[in-house]
C-alpha cells in the first residue's frame, strides 16, 4: 500500500513536469522544427503530385493488362536483376574477439535484427562506400 502511493506520488510529479504526458513516463513528442515542417510540406506536395498523376489510372487494370513483348522482356531483365541481387551464395568464415561479437549482437538486438544480418548489412555498405 505504501509503495503505490510513492509511485502514485511520483507520477504526480511527472506528470507536473514538461514535456511528460498524463500517463507515467511517456516523454511527449517535441513539435517539429521549422525545417522538419519544411520537409513534411514538401513530402504532402509530392503526395498530392501522384495522386494528380495516377488519378485516372485504374492499378488493377493496368497490372493485369497484356504486355508488349518489349515490356516482358525488360521485365524479365528486372526480375533476374533482382534475383542476382538478392542472392546469398557465399559463405564467410573470420574470427572476432569475444567482445566484439558481443556488442554486435547488443546492437542488432536494439536494432530488432539478427547479428548476422546486421553484419551482412555492414559489409555491403562498407564494399558499396555507404559507410
Amino acid at each position: 500500500m505504501k509503495n503505490q502511493s510513492k509511485t502514485k506520488e511520483v507520477n504526480k510529479v511527472l506528470r507536473k513536469l514538461k514535456g511528460y504526458s498524463e500517463k507515467p513516463f511517456i516523454k511527449k513528442k517535441p513539435a517539429p522544427k521549422s525545417s522538419e515542417q519544411n520537409l513534411y510540406a514538401e513530402f504532402e506536395s509530392e503526395d498530392q503530385e501522384y495522386c494528380e498523376t495516377f488519378a485516372g489510372v485504374d492499378i488493377e487494370a493496368e497490372f493485369n493488362r497484356k504486355k508488349t513483348p518489349d515490356e516482358e522482356a525488360e521485365m524479365l531483365e528486372y526480375q533476374q536483376a533482382a534475383k542476382n541481387f538478392l542472392k546469398k551464395d557465399a559463405r564467410v568464415n573470420f574470427r572476432i574477439s569475444q567482445h566484439d561479437l558481443n556488442l554486435l549482437k547488443h546492437k542488432a538486438n536494439m536494432e530488432g535484427m539478427p547479428y548476422q544480418t546486421m553484419l551482412g548489412s555492414l559489409v555491403h555498405k562498407f564494399v558499396n562506400n555507404i559507410i
